[in-house]
């Protein structure tokens, strides 16, 4: 017993040493490279960034009126954050992402929702392009307070030059994903008093119809457990879901360390503490939203398609005739039309960009008569099982009569 309070003595008396030492080097460190200047208090007082962006940095700065309505509503439900920047090579989701957002709620829940567009653009011009692609395409949200669009004031935001860097980022990397945290930063402050439940995306997903319903589910379900975060979507930071009591604290958290890490991984070292080292999150399979933009914020960086696995075929028990077998859809990542056909490793053809006119065409190198002639699609259904897993995938399939 004296053996272990002695080893833990020494174990406390070693991090206090530890900590000391490393406020005393990373001062130091601050102090000779510049650093200070974007994140030491004198900085953040004369930028702003050390308010809260509910007080004088927003009276000052207009941020109240960038609403592109004043319409109002109660306290909702649910707050979605959608930050949204203009990517490179003109490539846009977010109308899309919108839509999917509005038309996967039903009428009567529309009140209880409020997505809140947030423009991440310094570029005034750049920023009025996006408010007019919204207000065109969405006036009747905007006016019934279910769709709301914000912007930043520039003060806000630290100087971003001279970052340190880490992790072997490129500047420009460092700088994008430094950027990116504190838009999130301030999205979590503006959302925390306006809903009971913060829910992050990006705008460049897809969304399963009937959301609403299956996130009220997943919270019934988890109702007993201890949880910082819930998780709806497939990876990153797409899909995570607080309540909004803890996002304040998550905006002083991130904007403490936004140029250390990026702000997935930020988000999983403050559950971590906000959670004292409780279990993994639950997470909601199949997920609800999923990443379908190709074109990263981040110029040069392309993303390929994800999210998406494939199962294990149904039917195994095919034999089907030599033939040559061709079509007018794209097929992603390798999953050819030729894999659906073989009938030795009973692959899958997964198509992308499909419209109508595309066209399957199989040709028997020999006639053939053909007895059987089955389809095997599958349909994702969302929905959560009580231990919060995968719930369903109903698969489709067209069993025509023998063909004479």
């Amino acid at each position: 017993m004296r053996r272990s309070k002695k080893t833990l003595a020494k174990f406390l008396l070693f991090g206090i040493v530890f900590i000391l030492l490393a406020n005393v080097l990373l001062v130091g460190w601050i102090k000779t490279s510049g650093f200070c200047e974007s994140v030491t208090t004198e900085a953040a007082k004369k930028s702003g960034f050390g308010e809260s962006v509910t007080t004088k940095a927003v009276k000052t700065s207009g941020f109240g009126e960038s609403n592109i309505t004043k319409a109002a509503k109660t306290r909702a439900f649910l707050v979605i954050g959608v930050p949204t920047v203009r990517r490179p090579k003109a490539a846009s989701y977010l109308s899309q992402t919108l839509k999917e957002l509005v038309e996967g709620l039903e009428e009567h829940e529309k009140s209880e929702v409020l997505i809140l567009v947030f423009i991440t653009d310094f570029n005034t011009t750049v920023i009025q392009s996006i408010r007019k692609e919204i207000s065109d395409s969405f006036a009747n949200e905007m006016n019934s307070g279910l769709l709301r669009v914000v912007t930043a004031p520039r003060s806000f935001y630290p100087s971003l030059e001279n970052l340190p860097r880490l992790w072997g980022d490129s500047p420009e990397r460092v700088k994008w994903r430094s950027k990116q945290c504190l838009d999130y930063a301030f999205l979590f402050e503006y959302s925390k008093d306006l809903g009971e439940y913060y829910l992050q995306i990006e705008d460049d997903i897809s969304t399963s119809k009937g959301y609403l319903k299956a996130i009220k589910n997943f919270i019934t379900t988890n109702e007993k457990r201890a949880w910082s975060v819930l998780e709806f979507g497939a990876r990153g930071f797409i899909g995570i879901m607080y309540r909004t009591t803890d996002i304040g604290r998550l905006s002083m958290f991130v904007k403490s360390f936004f140029w250390v890490l990026p702000i997935d991984i930020l988000n999983r070292y403050f559950n971590d503490f906000h959670l004292h080292g409780n279990p993994a999150w639950a997470r909601c399979r199949p997920p609800i939203f999923r990443h379908v933009g190709t074109f990263s914020s981040l110029v040069g960086q392309v993303r390929p398609l994800e999210d998406i696995k494939t199962t294990d075929r149904i039917y195994k028990d095919s034999h089907n005739p030599h033939a040559e077998v061709n079509t007018s859809i794209i097929s992603y990542n390798r999953h050819n039309i030729t894999a659906a056909y073989d009938t030795t490793f009973h692959g899958m053809f997964w198509g992308k960009n499909i419209k109508i006119g595309d066209y399957i065409l199989v040709h028997f190198y020999t006639p053939a008569r053909v007895s059987r002639l089955i389809v095997e699609s599958v349909v994702v259904v969302v929905a959560c099982s009580s231990e919060g897993g995968l719930v369903a995938s109903v698969v489709q399939r067209m069993n025509p009569d023998p063909l004479k």
